[in-house]
């Protein structure tokens, strides 16, 4: 956050007690559930992460009839606030396990309201059109923006043409009546351009006040009394009076400005189209600077709300153009929504060359445990994906308990790099791969090429904002891709190799020398042959304790490490020139390096437990009455949906 790029750009902090204290309030009522089991905040917490996977993630779709923008979490959340005491234990079990049964039954109350939701979201859907309609015909109609300070009754043209100094008055003006004042010279009237001008300026001249000519009067009798004195000063020297008479300052008939007259022509230049360029003293000057500076500043302001105003307007031109070119086939708000959505081209496709509708409704459940077997345990399966684009209805999750076994996964192996690369990257990002390889990504012969097309479709699927149209990228085959791949492996250089390979363990470790942790664990690089294939168990220091940093480590091997010597130099990033900041980082090389370098296991796996550990501190509660009031969400500018919760 110390480059200046990043200076601008807002933060946004999740405090995770604070949400732990809300969500504690929201559940209250069913704080203490009627199971015979364990009851708990920890598990009940469990169920709401699992709920959050019906409205989409980065492995599943939301279900179509759950949207997070419409109110959806909330709708599950009061679902689940009066199912729970029915369900007889939680939806979730320790370990990242799915009760399917439970889920079941909340299933089958967002099935059953999904005709209603669909037909709400349309109506929604066409007052919010309806009213952007009547806004840009309004703006067509009057296509006029009222100055800032709120003057009424003036046509944008006129106070477009007003002159500098005009548009000031106005300005000034209006911030009076705004405030419910006079105007301390009410007796002005907003004129056009130089019209304004020369009224000012006869008001401001006529302002000369008693003390304006009272500075006049003792300036000329200070220059008069001088003169007088340097007149008897010279007699006295013999020198010709009258000829310093002729050298003396003249001092004009008319009496000199006074400071209104002078007001008037710093602001509008002199009248008659003559200007003085030694008008005002170096105060007024600088005065006038800071106005000018306050002005600019004022119209910039200005100038950029503006611009906004502007780019949001072409933004709302851009959605409504997709709006009306959007056709949608499926039309869920009239009956026959469901047999529509199966057999639209899209849908259809998908889902018979990926399997049919049961193999639908099978991976989607099975993603739910997968999901949550991810988040809690890590990944049960390196071979399982979604197979679809698109998510069933709730209303077509029946009876899903009947695919608890297809639930259990095998964790088999995860692809390599270059292997995984060629799975997600474009044909313009095939210089990431080895160079015997990157044919398969864009030569026409490629077993493989139909995995990196030039054009993408998309389907709207019925939603005019082009960021929610389904983006339908091909599904990669790993027997496919692997067969292609294999055979140019041949000619790879042992560099490139070497980057497709795992490493022995599942890291390295770097720490400082002089860090705590590497002076207690500094005994298994000092040994010769020990803990270069025997594991040091971190759980035997204490250092493993007080730093939470568990596993296991070893002595790294003779082609695993490079040595430090005294000459060693971390040197500067190639693009460090380029990096714009405010502190020395990236300014100076590191020398000499004083890493030290363990290769290292991570701890096994055991079952994980939803509770708080033993000896944990929980932080003090921050909300207020105010913050727990419980507060109906105003959905869809109050058009409301997800069935008036």
């Amino acid at each position: 956050m110390e480059l200046p790029e990043n200076s601008i750009k807002p933060l946004q902090r999740l405090s995770v007690p604070i949400l732990r204290e809300y969500l504690a309030n929201e559940f209250a009522p069913v704080m203490n559930p009627p199971f015979k089991g364990e009851v708990s905040f920890e598990r009940l917490v469990d169920d709401i992460v699992f709920m959050c996977f019906f409205v989409g993630n980065d492995f599943l779709p939301h279900l179509p009839s759950l949207d997070i923008r419409d109110g959806a979490l909330d709708y599950l959340f009061n679902v689940y606030r009066r199912l729970l005491p029915g369900l007889g234990g939680y939806l979730t079990d320790h370990g990242g396990v799915v009760n399917l049964d439970r889920v079941d039954v909340i299933l089958a109350q967002v099935g059953g309201i999904e005709d209603y939701v669909f037909e709400m979201k349309h109506k929604n859907e066409e007052n919010d059109k309806a009213r952007r309609a009547q806004y840009t015909n309004r703006n067509k109609s009057h296509g006029n923006k009222l100055p800032t300070g709120g003057i009424v009754n003036a046509p944008q043209q006129a106070f477009q043409n007003r002159g500098r100094a005009g548009r000031i008055l106005a300005e000034k003006e209006a911030a009076a009546l705004k405030k419910g004042m006079a105007s301390s010279d009410g007796d002005i009237k907003l004129q056009r351009g130089h019209s304004a001008k020369e009224e000012l300026r006869k008001k401001l001249k006529g302002k000369t006040s008693a003390g304006d000519n009272a500075k006049a009067a003792d300036s000329l009798k200070q220059l008069l009394s001088n003169g007088s004195k340097e007149d008897a000063t010279k007699e006295d020297n013999g020198e010709d009076t009258a000829t310093s008479k002729r050298n003396a300052p003249k001092i004009p008939a008319a009496e000199e400005k006074s400071t209104a007259a002078k007001d008037a022509d710093d602001m509008f230049g002199e009248s008659g189209g003559e200007s003085d360029n030694n008008i005002g003293d170096t105060d007024m000057e600088e005065e006038k600077t800071e106005q000018e500076k306050e002005e600019d500043k004022a119209a910039i302001e200005e100038a950029k709300k503006n611009i906004k105003e502007k780019i949001k307007n072409m933004e709302r031109a851009k959605l409504d153009d997709f709006s009306k070119n959007v056709e949608d086939n499926v039309r869920l708000h009239e009956p026959g929504w469901k047999d529509r959505y199966y057999t639209d081209k899209c849908k259809a496709d998908d889902v018979k060359n990926h399997g049919g509708r049961e193999h639908l409704f099978r991976s989607y459940v099975q993603g739910l445990c997968w999901v949550m077997k991810y988040y809690y345990v890590g990944c049960p399966s390196w071979k399982w994906y979604y197979p679809f684009h698109y998510g069933p209805f709730a209303s077509d999750l029946r009876n899903i308990e009947r695919f608890q076994k297809d639930c259990e996964f095998e964790l088999s192996e995860p692809f390599k790099p270059v292997e995984q690369l060629l799975s997600v990257l474009p044909d313009d990002s095939s210089h990431a791969v080895p160079k015997e390889a990157r044919w398969l990504m864009g030569d026409d012969e490629s077993p493989i090429i139909d995995y990196y097309p030039s054009d993408v479709p998309c389907d709207p699927n019925g939603k005019a904002m082009p960021w929610l149209w389904v983006v339908l990228l091909p599904f990669i085959d790993e027997e496919r891709l692997l067969g292609a791949l294999l055979p140019t492996m041949k000619k790879w250089t042992p560099k490139e190799l070497l980057c497709n390979s795992r490493g022995m363990d599942d890291g390295y470790v770097f720490l400082h020398k002089d860090h705590p942790m590497s002076k207690e664990t500094m005994f298994i690089l000092d040994s010769k042959d020990e803990y270069t294939k025997d594991k040091f168990r971190l759980a035997e220091k204490d250092i493993a304790r007080i730093s939470c940093f568990f596993g296991f480590l070893r002595k790294p091997l003779s082609h695993e490490i490079y040595g430090i010597d005294e000459d060693s130099v971390v040197p500067l990033p190639a693009t460090s020139s380029k990096i714009s900041r405010t502190s020395d980082l990236f300014s100076d090389s590191i020398e000499p390096n004083q890493a030290v370098c363990f290769a290292f296991t991570e701890p096994t796996i055991e079952s994980h437990r939803s509770e708080i550990l033993v000896g944990a501190l929980l932080p003090s509660c921050v909300l207020t009455d105010e913050d727990r009031r419980i507060r109906r969400p105003r959905l869809n500018r109050g058009g409301d949906t997800i069935a008036n919760m």
